[in-house]
């Protein structure tokens, strides 16, 4: 939500002070003028919309920190907005001080509720932000939390078990088609030679295991993985995990399984 753009500065600036209640009796009479056709009714309207969404902006303590690139780019805009000089209509010298004071509260209000707008949608569209990125932790105890289906197993030893514990579980809705495996001591694999697979156990859609994607164990201690199944899941009843070679296999033949979790 911006100030509309069919309006120019000064009445942006009006609109502005109308909304700080600072106006002189010729301005309100000015407002009144721009008030008398329906379509800056609405406008107004939006500037009233605009400054409540500034301070609810301002109040939020959820966005988190703006990304150094955007608030760099706002702090120069608005330097620039407020130093470089503009050319100001004629003011009587008596009114001088009491004007300059009035107009710059209203030029920094119709600036910031612009700004703001422009930060709250690329907040929203900030997709490569590292600051917004939800964890796969995080993403991970939400769907946890979030749905009444989810299932978790533990991982157990498989056909060909590690050499060291492997700790762990799979969590899974099938309302959300999503998952993650969480691993612990899990031994960090060279994708060049190999790497690890995911196989979802569902007799209710196939004999075949559902390819569960393929994935690389780059960092000891716990690591949480999404899963990214293939196909639509059903009703599963236990994920496997191979080593397989670099890029995975269609069709397993299990020679190496060392990590299996049943559901109860």
């Amino acid at each position: 939500m911006t100030l509309p753009e069919s309006l120019n500065q000064e009445q942006q600036e009006l609109l502005a002070g109308s909304f700080l209640n600072d106006l002189t009796d010729d301005e309100a009479n000015d407002v009144q003028r721009l008030l008398a056709y329906e379509a800056t009714e609405l406008e107004f309207d939006e500037l009233e919309l605009s400054a409540a969404a500034l301070h609810l902006a301002l109040a939020s303590s959820e966005l988190g920190e703006l990304p150094g690139q955007l608030r760099s780019k706002l702090v120069s805009e608005g330097e620039q907005h407020f130093i470089t000089p503009r050319p100001r209509p004629h003011v009587d010298e008596t009114n001088r001080s009491f004007r300059t004071n009035v107009m710059s509260r209203r030029e920094k209000l119709a600036w910031l509720v612009t700004a703001v707008s422009c930060v709250l949608l690329a907040v929203v569209l900030w997709p490569e932000n590292p600051t917004l990125e939800l964890s796969n932790s995080v993403l991970r105890q939400r769907l946890i939390s979030s749905t009444n289906d989810s299932l978790q197993a533990d991982w157990g030893a498989g056909t060909t078990p590690f050499e060291e514990n492997v700790s762990g579980d799979v969590v899974w809705s099938t309302d959300r088609q999503s998952g993650y495996m969480r691993f612990v001591g899990m031994p960090i694999n060279d994708p060049t030679v190999e790497q690890y697979q995911l196989w979802i156990i569902d007799p209710a859609r196939d004999d075949e295991p559902i390819d569960g994607g393929v994935f690389d164990i780059t960092e000891d201690g716990e690591v949480i993985v999404p899963i990214q199944a293939k196909l639509e899941v059903i009703d599963p009843k236990a994920f496997a995990i191979t080593i397989e070679k670099p890029g995975g296999v269609v069709v397993s033949t299990q020679e190496r399984l060392p990590l299996l979790a049943s559901v109860e």
